[in-house]
């Protein structure tokens, strides 16, 4: 899954679309890869700004997108943009990378994922902690069978957030902790449920949760919060064996904890074993935006399925959408096979 460092990319020419803040990180990325040849922004002082920092020239996202001198396209404008830049640099032919979510509809990721299949595009979403060393460590030890048979996987993201008007945080936050719990099931939610409110925005939440129960009989929860002083990033692992964290706040040596015999059992009463001591899990440093900007690299140039598809951001998208109906309805509701979203039913 890591790009290979010693792989030379530098006959690949990259255009930049979105020269925000994760716009310059991606930027200082793909410059350093000797890929990016182009950057273009709605805002003209922005689009200067980038030209002279990463010494590429600008153009506007329609002539980036139609340039022949461009061989793919990294989207990092504000998630409403996505589908629109998406769908017209496949259609011209360009591989493409869109940062998460992948767009705000399920009808429109649908639309992509066709588009690339049909174009033999590379289609690939900035679901980044799956780029992680830390997760990557916490995902061998259950494949390893370290903490036994999954009951149960509760992640949590909250901070001060950028507020917006045209998603909420469930969109903006929850899209991390999906990537990193469907690759740890290993397949797709029955059915999804949510709760939260529109504490400063109307109509948009704050603050969120929400709940996956998957047809082995895993569940999954997902906490969000925009307004949380305190900044948490963690992901908690429960199995029958013990249990497994990644918190992205801790130090390096302390990201990846396993405790083990975190239960132990009187006959048939489990109590909590409150001498259990955690292990820390060591794994190699090393930046993991790096290693996603040189995976969709190693991509174009293999032609092979990225580890972060068009189809995972559709099925993210269709859980967030299902999501948001189940905010209003205050109701669970299954996922068919087919994420459709004519195939959604409240429970």
């Amino acid at each position: 899954m890591v790009g290979n460092v010693t792989q030379d990319y530098t006959h690949i020419s990259l255009g930049l679309i979105g020269c925000g803040a994760w716009g310059k990180n991606l930027a200082r990325n793909f410059k350093a890869l000797g890929v990016l040849r182009a950057v273009a922004d709605a805002s003209p002082a922005r689009t200067q700004e980038f030209s002279e920092l990463f010494n590429v020239p600008t153009l506007s996202a329609p002539e980036l997108v139609k340039s022949a001198e461009i061989q793919a396209v990294i989207i990092a404008t504000t998630a409403e943009e996505h589908f629109t830049l998406a769908k017209a640099a496949l259609l011209s032919g360009k591989d493409v990378y869109v940062e998460k979510p992948l767009t705000l509809t399920n009808p429109e990721a649908l639309e992509l994922c066709k588009i690339a299949r049909e174009q033999n595009a590379i289609l690939m979403v900035g679901h980044i902690l799956k780029y992680h060393p830390s997760f990557q460590a916490l995902l061998k030890q259950i494949q390893d069978g370290a903490i036994g048979d999954i009951l149960y996987i509760q992640s949590v993201r909250h901070g001060l957030g950028r507020i917006r008007r045209k998603e909420d945080v469930l969109w903006d936050f929850a899209p991390h902790d999906l990537a990193m719990i469907l690759e740890i099931a290993g397949e797709s939610p029955l059915s999804v449920s949510a709760e939260g409110g529109a504490a400063l925005v109307q109509n948009y939440a704050t603050i969120a949760s929400l709940n996956l129960e998957f047809p082995s009989g895993l569940k999954a929860s997902v906490s969000t919060s925009w307004v949380s002083p305190i900044k948490e990033q963690r992901l908690v692992v429960t199995g029958t064996k013990g249990v497994i964290v990644f918190d992205d706040r801790k130090s390096w040596e302390e990201k990846v904890i396993l405790f083990k015999n975190h239960v132990l059992w009187n006959e048939d009463m489990p109590h909590t074993n409150f001498e259990c001591e955690g292990i820390a899990i060591p794994h190699p440093q090393a930046e993991p935006l790096k290693a996603e900007c040189q995976h969709f690299l190693d991509a174009i140039l293999s032609r092979e399925i990225p580890h972060t598809p068009g189809e995972e951001g559709l099925l993210i998208t269709t859980i967030l959408e299902v999501a948001q109906e189940a905010l209003l309805t205050q109701k669970a509701i299954f996922m068919d096979d087919a994420p459709q979203p004519q195939k959604l039913r409240a429970i």
